[in-house]
């Protein structure tokens, strides 16, 4: 073998190692990026859950709960509350939508952001709520929730813990849940 026949089988062994270093690469690079969308669509639901909880707080669940048994009268601060309330939901909304056109966040992260949404714009009160702050936001997010309001229906009040006695009631006794 001479040696110019040696330097081109060097030349085609480091063809071969640049080539598998790309694939092994390439491999990587999408690994980063599923984690990278793991990582951004699993902040949208910590996001979300920290919402949650927030308006399990006392003075937001008793302001939420007149809302949804269809109270119409409250103070300036209630406003503000109510406000913030609705603020919070449209913005998270518009960034889980800004995030999903840049292809960092999956659908469903946005249907679980949107599901918010219509979960406010059911009541009357939202939807009076939102034509005081609407102003306050870009084009795109006023076409966004204008599109979510008019798909979601509007609620009529509700009286929880009737509604949960009804259901209760409802309900099988626990030894006919478990025969069978």
């Amino acid at each position: 073998m001479s040696l110019a026949d040696l330097g081109s089988l060097g030349a085609l062994a480091s063809a071969v190692a640049v080539l598998a270093s790309l694939a092994y690469l390439n491999i990587q690079v999408r690994q980063t990026e599923r984690n990278q969308r793991a990582l951004l669509n699993q902040a949208v639901a910590t996001r979300a859950i920290d919402v949650l909880r927030w308006r399990t707080e006392p003075p937001i669940a008793t302001l939420a709960t007149r809302v949804e048994s269809g109270e119409t009268e409250f103070t300036a601060i209630e406003i503000t509350q109510l406000c913030f309330m609705l603020r919070i939901t449209v913005a998270m909304n518009q960034d889980s939508h800004l995030q999903h056109a840049v292809g960092l966040v999956d659908q469903r992260t946005v249907v679980l952001t949107e599901g918010g949404l219509r979960g406010h714009l059911r009541w009357a009160v939202f939807r009076a709520v939102w034509s005081i702050i609407r102003g306050e936001f870009p084009a795109e997010t006023v076409a966004l929730v204008e599109r979510v309001l008019a798909e979601t229906p509007l609620a009529q009040p509700r009286d929880l813990p009737s509604q949960l006695k009804r259901q209760l009631l409802d309900m099988p006794a626990s030894s006919e849940r478990t025969a069978g």
